[in-house]
């Protein structure tokens, strides 16, 4: 079986893997823009205590 071979699944591995990559660095994008927020929200003085930045893990 050769490197560029379709695997038993019927996915070309090349496929499979831009796929997951973009999969990854969508859920990273999500994930790095919250900590922005959140440090935004931690280092402006003028924010209500009672008033957090928005924890939805599930937005797009």
């Amino acid at each position: 079986m050769s490197h560029n071979s379709i695997i038993d699944g019927g996915t070309d591995p090349k496929l499979f893997m831009e796929a997951m990559m973009g999969e990854m660095k969508r859920v990273m994008r999500l994930e790095l823009e919250q900590i922005h927020e959140q440090i935004k929200w931690m280092e402006n003085p003028r924010v209500d205590c009672n008033d957090p930045p928005s924890t939805d893990r599930y937005r797009t």
